[in-house]
């Protein structure tokens, strides 16, 4: 992995553990520890983890990079000493439409922080997570998927789907990654996405994308897991 991906920050996750059979929080602790020191001295990066690493294991040194994302803020994590990534699920992760609408991905990421503090966040992350186009249930454990039901998109995960696939995710990412970029770069709070201004340069900027042969939802237009403006994505 570090050999396809030369930048300087490296992410080793560490989101969602927990304690289970032996599986120990001073287990968890030394673990991630132990993959800390090898990312930093080992491959010679900067390590990044979820924001556990900090708040629940409390694994992570200073030289750490922690990605706020679920029950703390980027502000949490630099007022513990850290410098901080901002991906919170209920802003930035664009696979939970409709539960993260325009309004919500329009945000700032630096909320209540200090010119010092400001200094600390390095921006924000969107994230796409593929497990509604899982063949079972998160991807994993077949023997025991029995009581799950497949995944909404689970056809798509078949290769003779890639096109529809493809549609299906990128459609979905754009152009709310339009909103994100705006956000981390240089958010206006003055500026609401209901109004004219921001829709002439949304509009504007997702006409760029989709004109440079990059799949977008087409403006005006809601896009789905399943279906283009209104219509299902074909089968066959």
């Amino acid at each position: 992995m570090a050999g396809l991906f030369p930048e300087p920050l490296f992410d080793i996750g560490c989101d969602e553990t927990k304690e289970v059979g032996e599986c120990t929080l001073n287990g968890i602790k030394q673990l991630e520890q132990y993959l800390f020191h090898f990312v930093q001295y080992g491959l010679e990066r900067t390590p990044v983890a979820y924001e556990e690493a900090l708040f629940e294991s409390n694994s992570a040194p200073k030289p750490v990079v922690i990605q706020a994302w679920k029950r703390y803020s980027a502000t949490d994590v630099i007022r513990k000493g850290h410098r901080a990534i901002e991906g919170n699920k209920f802003h930035f992760y664009l696979s939970l439409q409709p539960k993260v609408p325009l309004s919500a991905v329009w945000t700032d990421i630096a909320v209540n922080m200090t010119d010092s503090e400001e200094k600390l966040l390095l921006g924000g992350e969107i994230s796409f997570w593929t497990d509604n186009y899982c063949p079972t249930f998160q991807c994993w454990n077949k023997s025991n998927n029995s009581h799950h039901k497949a995944p909404l998109a689970s056809w798509m995960s078949d290769p003779a789907h890639d096109g529809v696939f493809s549609q299906s995710v990128g459609n979905m990412i754009w152009p709310r990654g339009i909103a994100a970029a705006g956000s981390f770069w240089r958010f206006n709070e003055s500026l609401s996405t209901s109004s004219a201004n921001f829709l002439m340069k949304y509009h504007a900027q997702n006409q760029r994308l989709i004109d440079r042969g990059i799949i977008s939802c087409p403006s005006n237009c809601t896009c789905d897991t399943l279906t283009k403006c209104g219509k299902p994505y074909p089968r066959s």
